[in-house]
C-alpha cells in the first residue's frame, strides 16, 4: 500500500530538492523521527 512512499525514502545523503515533498510526507507519517536519515538509521521506515 505504501510501496511508493517507501521507495521515496531511498535518498542520497542530504536528499534532493525535488524530493522535499516526500520528506514532508515521511515526517508526517513518522513524526517521532526528527530527520529522514534518523528514520532510515533506526529502520523505522520499514515498518509502514
Amino acid at each position: 500500500m505504501n510501496r511508493r512512499l517507501l521507495v521515496s525514502f531511498r535518498l542520497p545523503d542530504g536528499g534532493s530538492p525535488e524530493r522535499a515533498t516526500d520528506i514532508v510526507i515521511a515526517e508526517r507519517k513518522f513524526p517521532r523521527f526528527s530527520s529522514l536519515s534518523e528514520a532510515i538509521d533506526s529502520g523505522g521506515y520499514r515498518s509502514a
